[in-house]
């Protein structure tokens, strides 16, 4: 996780019951989403840290990357006046919009398609929080080990949404999202961005670089 001037990483709040409840439900209908049911212990921690810098009611929210829509609901039960969701996998974009339609709500736009053609569209100071969980890069070189925090050796990730050719092809396109998002968020905006260890630190550089804080 990485924080920012007026931007927060961390690890998520409870949520409404109505929206838990409807989720559940759609989620027997979409059996070739591999749900990630750690995701929402941290998404508790996560949101449990941030909503005491921040008051989401009546905020403008943005979800980069937003997989199958877990935050944006998470934002939306904490009465956001409005949330985008942007997404590009459609079986996880489906499942946001069978969501959205179940819950009968008018207050999730949801965006299907590529992150940087809706940020280079997206009008300057437009939204007061941003929230992004971007690809975290998580290949293993040939011949090398990749480990968590506590020392327990991690397999990576080979799936086609997190491969790039090497860290400067992730960082540089880390920093194009970044810098645009920069542009959306308002002056007193808050982003936070999540990532996993091999790559928060190039990304909390990039940061600071693009002037977050």
């Amino acid at each position: 996780t990485v924080s920012g001037k007026n931007s927060y990483t961390t690890t998520l709040g409870e949520g409404d019951s109505k929206i838990n409840e409807v989720i559940k439900e759609v989620k027997n209908n979409f059996k070739d989403i591999d749900f990630v049911l750690e995701f929402d212990f941290a998404k508790e921690n996560i949101f449990n840290v941030i909503s005491n810098l921040i008051d989401f009611e009546g905020l403008v929210a943005l979800d980069l990357f937003a997989g199958t829509g877990s935050i944006s609901f998470e934002l939306l039960s904490r009465e956001c006046q409005t949330v985008t969701a942007v997404e590009k996998n459609n079986a996880h974009a489906n499942f946001i919009a069978k969501v959205a339609k179940e819950l009968k709500t008018n207050s999730l736009h949801l965006i299907r398609g590529d992150v940087f053609r809706y940020l280079n569209t997206a009008p300057s100071k437009s939204f007061d929080f941003i929230f992004a969980d971007p690809p975290y890069f998580m290949q293993i070189e040939e011949g090398k080990k990749l480990f968590r925090v506590e020392g327990t050796e991690f397999d990576g990730c080979d799936d086609d949404w997190d491969k790039f050719e090497s860290m400067k092809v992730y960082t540089d396109w880390t920093r194009q999202w970044l810098q645009e998002a920069r542009r959306i968020l308002k002056d007193n905006g808050s982003i936070c961005v999540i990532s996993g260890m091999q790559s928060i630190y190039e990304i909390g550089s990039i940061m600071r670089e693009l002037g977050y804080w």
